[in-house]
């Protein structure tokens, strides 16, 4: 085994994985003595840098354990925060940092919360009574006489007036508390050696999170063994598990408590890697059963790709200039497959391409006349990719013009983007501040209109990203057709 340190912000689920590794026979020590929390305070509020000076305090204790490489050190209530990259080099250890989605965390915490009597922050009852000066004096008192309070930080002096901050809802100070949190230890924990570091996210499965953990430990364990010694309940990582796509996910808050958790947390939720919510427009009972009903031939599908050269022409220039050096690509409404796959795997020998298309029969003729294996091609909704791998391009021919949601369609599109995301809109685009709809109920299909400031909106969700917007006049429709052109910047979306 290897000597480890599982750390993680309080209510983050590093006890839990604490209880695996134990099952799996390491000698498990918990907030071992003297701890690093009114170091990791003092330099949480500035007065200090992390430094190794700061690790004397734990040679006496955790020395001598250090030569037994089965030994592992759980972090509770932020006790080594900002002294991760030392504690890696100190104890050439490695560092096994457990994160949970900041909804689940401020859920849980709220519900705690609820249970003990609003304990977590005793500044906040001084929200209804007391003069201005009493509730300054009375948040003074809290901070001064709680250095050790690291588990619920505040804002420092500069951030935010401590009477604004009194009267926050609990739901922003929880945000607060775990966007502090993970931002010191991702800070150290970027730090840190790259072969030192390994990330469990308690909102996978089980065994997924355990397979992580016997990794980094140097251990073998089948699937199988989470279930025996783990089952769901008793607070287990099991129960962090939503099953919901990401950015389908939400407590049951309202729309107020929403914003006021994305007000806070949205940024952190972005560096670790969690999408931001969307609320998605149903689809339609008799959507798709255009493309679910016989396709067309395949000359069908050459006409309309011939009737769009202009379109087609800048795609092809763009990848030979901007992607010259993708290694993946992903076509989103891939149709019959006529011209894309040939072109990119003559021009891109080396690169792998994945069409993905609601209509099986049309699948299915791509599948025929391809060059790739049938596996390239699949017969499934963009947002079924999602948790899968990423591409270095993804890219769409005015599939945009006829999807039942078009900020939900952009955003899967983002999130499965490694580089580059560029889609092109057959019907001119629109400036009002909504995108525009109609249905045609009898074919299953959406005619839309894309709206630049719709789309603007939508955009600042990924600060990741940038944007531009390219006009292409088509001869045949006489329409000035848009390209959307998004580029991720390099190493985002990566811990």
């Amino acid at each position: 085994m290897t000597l480890a340190f599982i750390v993680g912000a309080p209510g983050s689920g590093a006890t839990n994985v604490s209880e695996f590794a134990a099952a799996l026979g390491a000698n498990v020590d918990v907030a071992p003595a003297p701890a690093l929390h009114m170091e990791s305070r003092l330099v949480m509020n500035g007065v200090r840098p992390a430094s190794m000076q700061a690790l004397r305090v734990l040679d006496k204790r955790l020395h001598p354990k250090a030569e037994d490489t089965s030994r592992i050190f759980v972090e509770q209530n932020f006790t080594y925060g900002p002294f991760l990259h030392l504690l890696a080099e100190r104890y050439s250890a490695k560092i096994i940092y457990v994160i949970r989605d900041g909804r689940d965390f401020v859920s849980s915490w709220m519900s705690w919360n609820q249970r003990n009597s609003g304990a977590a922050y005793r500044e906040h009852a001084l929200r209804q009574g007391g003069t201005p000066a009493a509730q300054r004096n009375s948040l003074d008192l809290a901070l001064k006489a709680n250095l050790n309070d690291t588990a619920h930080p505040r804002p420092r002096a500069g951030q935010l007036d401590p009477l604004d901050w009194i009267r926050t809802t609990w739901i922003h100070k929880f945000s607060y508390m775990w966007s502090a949190q993970n931002a010191w230890h991702l800070n150290s924990f970027h730090a840190t050696d790259h072969d030192a570091r390994v990330i469990v996210r308690t909102g996978q499965s089980g065994a997924r999170s355990a397979a992580a953990v016997a990794d980094a430990l140097g251990l073998a364990v089948d699937d199988q063994f989470w279930g025996t010694h783990f089952p769901q309940g008793g607070n287990s990582i099991a129960d962090h598990v939503h099953h919901i796509p990401d950015d389908q996910y939400m407590p049951e808050w309202t729309g107020e408590q929403e914003h006021d958790f994305n007000s806070v947390a949205q940024p952190m939720m972005r560096a670790l890697g969690y999408a931001p919510h969307i609320r998605r427009r149903p689809e339609p009972q008799s959507f798709g059963s255009i493309w679910r009903a016989p396709a067309a031939d395949r000359d069908w599908y050459t006409w309309m790709h011939d009737s769009r050269p202009e379109s087609h022409r800048f795609l092809c220039d763009w990848f030979a200039k901007e992607a010259r050096d993708s290694e993946s690509f992903l076509e989103v409404g891939c149709g019959a497959g006529v011209f894309f796959p040939q072109w990119i795997i003559d021009k891109f020998p080396e690169a792998t391409y994945t069409g993905v298309d609601l209509s099986a029969t049309a699948v299915a003729l791509a599948r025929r006349h391809s060059r790739f294996s049938g596996k390239d091609f699949e017969s499934i909704p963009v947002s079924e990719l999602l948790g899968s791998e990423r591409f270095d391009v993804v890219f769409s021919q005015a599939t945009v013009d006829n999807v039942p949601d078009i900020d939900a369609f952009v955003h899967d599109m983002i999130r499965l983007s490694r580089r580059w995301v560029v889609f092109s809109c057959s019907r001119e685009t629109i400036e009002t501040s909504d995108h525009e709809y109609e249905y045609v109920d009898a074919a299953g299909y959406f005619s839309n209109r894309v709206s630049i400031p719709a789309l603007n909106q939508l955009m600042t969700s990924f600060p990741e990203c940038v944007w531009r917007l390219v006009r292409i006049r088509a001869k045949v429709s006489g329409v000035d057709e848009a390209h959307i052109i998004i580029r991720k910047m390099t190493g985002a979306d990566a811990l």
